[in-house]
């Protein structure tokens, strides 16, 4: 008779089992592990032309965008510094994104010296730069409330660019809703609204974003969560 002979481990020693579990508990065995080592990893790719900024839901480890060290751009100590914000969080408590969001939205209004927009004032500011927010969670928002209402069912003002382009933002599906008090609200309110009306509207449209005015686009990352909307049926197809 034949004798079949098969690994436990997929051809891989106990040795090198053993570091591979090593290393999922050290950097994947909880949900906070997990997010720190995903995010570090994907900005660990990011070129120094960025502007970087962090905070967390109930804002520990805050780290504004350093405007005023070498331009604000992602190298060196800013670098350095924006990672030890990452990897010194902490998670507990409830889950406030709404106003976690609204919060993003609300640094992205700021037109100060500080802000991130800055260092310059006024006009000395670029007018043209991208704005974004990445928001990350484990779980659906809870403890948490918010004033704006039906933004994304809201028809918006007309907005008009440097170029004599104009654009309003029209309440339809797959973007509008019957409710109120969503994270979508929070997020069509900051897209948009014209968060600097002071600077000119320059910022680099395309087809999957129209937008020409200072705006922030929201990214969400979820762990485990499901939407209710199909991606392959509801939502426009990107380019």
């Amino acid at each position: 008779c034949a004798t079949i002979s098969a690994s436990p481990f997929g051809g891989r020693s106990v040795a090198q089992e053993a570091v591979n579990f090593a290393n999922w508990y050290s950097y994947y065995s909880t949900r906070t592990l997990m997010a720190k080592s995903s995010a570090s990893i994907a900005f660990g790719e990011l070129k120094e032309n960025y502007r970087v900024g962090f905070d967390t839901i109930h804002q520990r480890n805050t780290y504004n965008i350093p405007v005023g060290t070498d331009g604000g751009l992602f190298r060196n100590t800013n670098r350095s510094d924006w990672f030890s914000a990452l990897f010194g969080a902490t998670a507990s408590g409830g889950t406030p994104l709404l106003s976690t969001l609204d919060r993003a939205g609300q640094y992205y209004s700021d037109s100060s010296a500080t802000g991130p927009w800055g260092p310059g004032t006024g006009t000395a500011q670029t007018s043209c730069r991208p704005s974004f927010a990445i928001l990350t969670t484990d779980g659906y928002w809870n403890s948490d409330s918010s004033d704006l209402g039906n933004e994304d069912g809201t028809d918006g003002s007309t907005i008009t660019g440097a170029a004599g382009e104009s654009y309003t933002y029209i309440a339809t599906t797959p973007y509008k809703d019957n409710n109120s008090t969503t994270l979508a609200d929070v997020a069509m309110h900051y897209w948009k609204t014209d968060l600097r009306p002071d600077l000119k509207n320059d910022v680099k449209a395309s087809t999957d974003d129209p937008a020409f005015w200072q705006h922030m686009v929201t990214f969400g990352i979820a762990i485990g969560m499901a939407g209710t909307l199909d991606p392959t049926s509801d939502l426009p197809a990107l380019t």
